[in-house]
């Protein structure tokens, strides 16, 4: 009902941004944040891109030590500041604070996220992640049994899970989610052979 943004260059690299967070691994989130950043050069209004700018600081700050949490939690403030209500900005905004280790407050906002869209992939597979970071196995696997049914090409939601099933004694659920997240890992590589990151899991 509302275009995210009027520039459709700028949608067109926010796209190219998604798509490059989503494959994983430093090489592509380093290209997202390049995406994300064009996008918002076009469109400085461009929440959604202030939102993909700071998951993908987010994951290079936890996975490889990259960026800080400042960073990322101005990036998430921006895109909240421009587009309040917007469920993406909520979601990188309970990640920001979860990596921040401000877990109640992560929680608020990935509960303002789910409230707007209940089926937004980031939301639950990011309040996984908080969950897990917390000990909160049950509440882990119900997030991202979720969000790998929302994205069903998404192969990493099922191989963490297989370890948090691991973990609880389930394991039935774990066989369950290895091996569907092989397969879907399997077609991930066949379709960007160059990207190790579906080998990797």
């Amino acid at each position: 009902e509302q275009a995210p943004t009027r520039n459709v260059e700028a949608y067109t690299f926010f796209l190219r941004g998604r798509d490059y967070f989503h494959r994983g691994s430093r090489t592509y989130y380093n290209l997202a944040k390049r995406m994300f950043t064009r996008a918002i050069e076009l469109d400085p209004s461009y929440a959604r891109a202030y939102a993909g700018l700071a998951d993908s600081d987010a994951f290079l700050y936890m996975d490889y030590s990259e960026e800080t949490a400042e960073v990322v939690l101005a990036n998430s403030s921006k895109a909240l500041a421009l587009e309040p209500n917007l469920a993406e900005a909520h979601a990188s905004r309970g990640l920001a604070l979860s990596i921040a280790r401000r877990y109640a407050e992560a929680e608020a906002e990935f509960a303002a996220a789910l409230a707007t869209s209940p089926d937004l992939f980031e939301a639950h597979y990011f309040q996984g992640r908080s969950c897990y970071a917390q000990g909160k196995l049950e509440d882990t696997a119900r997030h991202w049994e979720r969000a790998a049914e929302i994205k069903p090409e998404d192969y990493q939601t099922l191989i963490l899970l297989n370890q948090v099933y691991t973990s609880l004694n389930r394991e039935a659920d774990a066989v369950r989610c290895a091996t569907r997240g092989v397969e879907r890992a399997e077609r991930e590589f066949a379709k960007n052979p160059e990207n190790p990151r579906p080998a990797y899991f």
